[in-house]
């Protein structure tokens, strides 16, 4: 089984620390805490809903593609 970190590493060409650039002390990996949200968020319409749809209704982005 792939994971969605070795997934989402085949398109990711850069990063950044934001917003972890402002935290005190040691900082999270990504990698642990994208693996924590594909567990929590196991299926894929949840996943669309939490990432996707939230996101557009808060923000006002209009529809998703």
């Amino acid at each position: 089984m792939v994971t969605l970190t070795a997934q989402l590493r085949s398109v990711s060409r850069s990063g950044t620390d934001w917003p972890q650039g402002m935290l005190p002390g040691t900082m999270p990996n990504d990698a642990e805490l994208v693996e924590l949200l594909a567990r929590r968020l196991s299926m894929p319409e949840l996943r669309e809903q939490a990432l996707v749809r939230n996101p557009v209704a808060l923000y006002d982005f209009g529809s998703p593609a």
